[in-house]
């Protein structure tokens, strides 16, 4: 009989709050996005991933909400996965299709339109 050691890992996410001083909004986005480490006592802050503001309110509600801190994203199920995984070769197909309608039908088809707006907003066009 062999013995098989799993290591098992949970994102456990971690939450601080810390009261900032600005003249506007944009000011107390932008002050909210440098180091949380800086304003937060919590020592594990820089070990999590998926770090993010949840939502900064102000005198009059929440100004802004869902600001990503690093690049990790959770994805849940198995079905998303495999859509992921799959993304560029998607998108790679989707850019021939647009170079195909381009050089042998034409730009105005409608198919072909939706098709670049979909190519702009991966690559964050929109």
């Amino acid at each position: 009989m062999k013995t098989y050691t799993v290591l098992y890992a949970q994102d456990v996410p971690h939450y601080g709050t810390n009261e900032i001083e600005a003249a506007s909004d944009d000011e107390a986005i932008a002050l909210a996005k440098t180091d949380p480490s800086d304003y937060t006592d919590d020592p594990d802050w820089n070990n999590a991933v998926c770090q993010r503001i949840v939502h900064i309110e102000g005198p009059e509600g929440i100004i802004a909400e869902a600001i990503p801190l690093d690049g990790y994203t959770l994805i849940h199920g198995e079905d998303k996965r495999l859509l992921c995984d799959a993304a560029e070769k998607m998108l790679l197909a989707l850019e021939r299709t647009a170079k195909y309608f381009r050089d042998h039908v034409t730009e105005d088809h409608p198919l072909a339109q939706e098709i670049d707006a979909v190519i702009a907003g991966v690559r964050g066009q929109q």
